[in-house]
């Protein structure tokens, strides 16, 4: 299971990566068709930065690649678009486990330096956003993390892959908040996102990405629930209850599936209906124990007797 949601979140940050080259490509050839070409630095820093952008899933040197990000950031100091190599110098920090505090250190740089409502300032926002919230011994930080969203979230009505982002990382806020009432509000309009014809149609990479997210906030949502506290009665029914609220989504049986299963497996898990559990729990590892000790025990005996009831052999 791990092994698997690690591939699906790989999955959805190469589709997020997709996407944001889409936006800067589509930038560029605007430059074009109004007849600014773009300069020759510029052509230079987005062809480094692409180059750089393409080894985050497969360079087995992260050192090097850290310095070679650190190197255009200086030679590209001045100009504008530096903010989009530092938000991927975060990202990367990020996807590799290296320092959390250096990809904060970068995503609030790209912030500072990128224009508002930008899409390296709404997107810098978001992934700083992702690592403030899990420092749950800070209630600072955990707070920071709804707000920054919330700025995103005011500010940017009609970029599909912002929005989804949004939904989700609002629903993740809830998790970590405890408010399962909150992140099923966020999961639900995360998965209505198909049907709103408001939107600007989806090209085929932000199609991806959005049916990847919404099939992760499924299967987290469903783990929130199904382990969470609650009686076994009470979660089945929330389960079929959400089910019925969006059918149509193939893919919503296998979540479902396992949520019903740990629930039958967990019980109860309401204070009193855990130490209810763990108690009956720990009262048939006692009797199994004591069972297989009991059967060893007269395993012992049946061959003692049979050695003592041997006749003696000839002297």
């Amino acid at each position: 299971m791990i092994s698997h949601r690690n591939c699906r979140h790989q999955g959805v940050s190469r589709a997020s990566l997709a996407v944001t080259f889409i936006f800067v490509m589509a930038g560029v050839f605007a430059q074009s068709a109004c007849g600014q070409r773009p300069s020759r630095e510029l052509v230079i820093f987005r062809s480094q930065l692409q180059e750089l952008k393409e080894l985050h899933y497969q360079d087995s040197n992260p050192t090097h690649t850290i310095k070679r990000y650190e190197q255009l950031i200086a030679n590209f100091s001045e100009a504008p678009e530096v903010t989009e190599a530092m938000y991927h110098l975060a990202r990367y920090y990020r996807s590799k486990g290296i320092s959390k505090q250096k990809a904060i250190y970068w995503f609030r740089e790209a912030i500072a330096r990128s224009a508002e409502n930008s899409w390296v300032w709404s997107k810098a926002r978001i992934g700083l956003a992702g690592q403030l919230r899990w420092m749950t011994d800070n209630p600072q930080a955990v707070r920071e993390a709804r707000v920054l969203v919330e700025e995103v979230a005011a500010n940017n009505t009609n970029q599909i892959a912002v929005l989804v982002s949004v939904e989700f990382e609002l629903m993740m806020q809830c998790i970590v908040e405890d408010n399962s009432t909150g992140a099923e509000r966020h999961c639900s309009r995360l998965l209505g996102y198909d049907d709103r014809q408001t939107l600007p149609a989806m090209n085929p990479l932000e199609e991806k990405m959005l049916k990847s997210l919404q099939s992760r906030s499924v299967d987290l949502l469903m783990h929130k629930v199904s382990c969470g506290p609650g009686t076994r009665e009470g979660k089945a029914a929330w389960v079929e209850q959400f089910e019925k609220k969006h059918p149509g989504h193939e893919w919503l049986g296998e979540p479902i599936r396992q949520a019903r299963v740990r629930i039958d497996d967990m019980g109860n898990t309401s204070p009193e209906g855990a130490e209810l559990l763990t108690s009956k729990r720990g009262s048939a590892r006692t009797v199994m124990i004591f069972g297989n000790l009991l059967a060893v025990v007269v395993l012992c005996a049946i061959i003692l007797r049979k050695r003592l009831l041997r006749p003696a052999g000839p002297a």
